[in-house]
């Protein structure tokens, strides 16, 4: 059981693993571990950071609700690069 749950544990200076978004699971398992004694989750502020939403984006709903829409999200920086390409393509 502990291994699965090293697996939850973001690295502060690694990229971050795909944050589940079902809804049976609201993203609440994306923990930072400072020590032994200190872990928390990360906050919507953070999940949105990850996403690369700006921090001023507004999100409606409830904070489980917020969750599963920024996981659901495709990364706004990703979305941007692919339709650049995909225009380039097309134009060629």
């Amino acid at each position: 059981m502990e291994k699965d749950l090293e697996h939850n544990f973001l690295h502060l200076n690694k990229p971050s693993y795909t944050i589940s978004a079902r809804y049976w699971k609201d993203g609440y398992d994306a923990l930072v571990k400072y020590n032994d004694s200190k872990i928390r989750r990360l906050t919507i502020i953070e999940l949105k950071r990850i996403q690369t939403f700006p921090d001023n984006y507004k999100i409606l709903g409830s904070n489980k609700e917020i969750i599963i829409q920024i996981g659901n999200a495709v990364a706004c920086k990703f979305a941007k690069y692919l339709g650049k390409h995909l225009i380039k393509t097309l134009q060629q």
